[in-house]
């Protein structure tokens, strides 16, 4: 003899247990439905991106005057930095108010990264001034490209060239910086 475990079964109420089974189911199905897709809702183009940096995907990063192709290294409070193809790292300064296109190239069967820690684009700039290295950066609006050392004000950053002039940017402007390869 079978045992029956089921305390409707049991009772005698089979088809009627089998009911409250398939619509207790579906309520959880849709309670399950709609807890992704308020999740999917509620997630922002730096957590989107996080997820291509644990996978490993080939991302372009479209902004107005500059495009870079590569893998994302790390992503923090306002940066994405990404490992692009002749080049070291590029790391792109990314608010609600950036005019930023991101496309995925490919999509990684496998690898990914935790990921390098990284705060903020702020902080970022910081490490580069202290590495006194030779930087490039692109401002919005500018589609120029500047070149110098690294010196980071309150709200703004000091680029001096080798032939000692200085460029002031706003903060706000700088949409993205890398080390420059010698």
């Amino acid at each position: 003899m079978n045992a029956v475990t089921d305390p409707l079964d049991r009772a005698g109420l089979g088809d009627a247990a089998a009911a409250v089974r398939a619509e207790w189911r579906a309520d959880e199905e849709e309670w399950t439905r709609a807890a992704v897709e308020r999740w999917q809702h509620e997630r922002t183009l730096l957590d989107v991106v996080r997820e291509c940096m644990h996978r490993g995907d080939t991302l372009a990063l479209r902004l107005p005057h500059a495009t870079f192709t590569g893998r994302v290294c790390a992503v923090g409070d306002d940066i994405v930095a990404l490992d692009v193809l002749g080049y070291s790292r590029v790391d792109v300064r990314v608010t609600a108010h950036t005019p930023l296109v991101a496309r995925v190239l490919e999509r990684a069967r496998a690898g990914g990264t935790r990921g390098e820690g990284v705060t903020t684009f702020r902080a970022r700039l910081f490490e580069l001034e202290m590495d006194e290295r030779d930087i490039e950066l692109g401002a919005h609006g500018a589609g120029e490209i500047v070149r110098g050392r690294l010196q980071v004000g309150n709200d703004h950053l000091i680029s001096h060239d080798r032939e000692g002039s200085e460029t002031l940017i706003a903060l706000a402007a700088v949409a993205w910086v890398r080390p420059v390869s010698e």
